[in-house]
């Protein structure tokens, strides 16, 4: 009886095609596939019927919550299905690859490769800008090496990002157009505060201090770049090559 009963279910899926995705894939199931560990072609195999079949709107807001996670393959195979997101999409999916939990510079490939222009901004804080908060180092070289826009590339908010990748000419760059001492006026943090919290190379350092950069300006709740170091290095530069105030002198 048992063997019966399985020889019946046997011809049943040969008369139905029986496959592990029985299951048709709508709204839910492709979320679930995506933010699972399932991989881009079980995705695609799953869930191709529900994408070619979806709006455009949602087709958008799709990749948009795909970029975001970071499935680069699964964004790519989704517009090769035959979504290609206009110019302005891929601005905002731009923005929305930053919402990644790692640095999502194979994403920014991914998006440059169809078209995106990095030289984007949003609130006058370029792309750019928005990597360097988020510690996106990778992904910043690459926005950096892509920009073509002059005065989004020399704008004063990138001497962050230069100080960032370690970038002398960019650096340089900048500071032949605008003061070392450019504030960021939500935390009246300089560029030379930021190089030495990230312990920036020596050329880093002196590039900005010979620009000009004050080595005892304080940010907003009192720290200098002198008393923010937390490295020998950068200390005894500081010590060296910084003009002193009177009332401070050397032990």
């Amino acid at each position: 009886m048992k063997i019966r009963s399985v020889v019946s279910v046997l011809l049943i899926c040969l008369v139905v095609s029986c496959s592990p995705r029985l299951e048709i894939c709508d709204r839910a199931a492709f979320e679930s596939l995506v933010s699972g560990s399932a991989s881009a072609d079980d995705v695609i195999r799953s869930c191709r019927g529900y994408w070619l079949e979806s709006s455009a709107e949602d087709r958008r807001n799709s990749l948009r919550w795909v970029v975001g996670l970071g499935r680069v393959r699964v964004a790519a195979e989704l517009m090769e299905l035959g979504y290609e997101p206009t110019n302005e999409e891929l601005e905002d999916l731009l923005f929305s690859s930053l919402e990644a939990p790692d640095d999502p510079f194979a994403m920014v490939e991914l998006l440059i490769s169809k078209g995106a222009n990095v030289d984007v901004a949003q609130q006058k804080f370029h792309l750019v800008y928005h990597a360097i908060e988020l510690k996106h180092s990778e992904t910043l070289r690459i926005l950096l090496s892509h920009m073509r826009d002059e005065s989004a590339l020399y704008d004063p908010l990138n001497l962050f990002a230069a100080v960032s990748v370690g970038d002398v000419v960019l650096l340089e760059g900048i500071l032949a157009r605008h003061k070392a001492d450019f504030v960021d006026s939500d935390s009246n943090v300089t560029p030379l505060m930021a190089a030495v919290e990230r312990e920036a190379s020596n050329e880093v350092l002196l590039t900005l201090i010979r620009h000009g950069a004050d080595c005892w300006k304080t940010d907003s709740i009192g720290d200098s770049p002198v008393s923010l170091s937390r490295s020998d290095r950068v200390s005894d530069l500081l010590w060296k090559e910084c003009s002193r105030p009177p009332s401070v002198t050397l032990e």
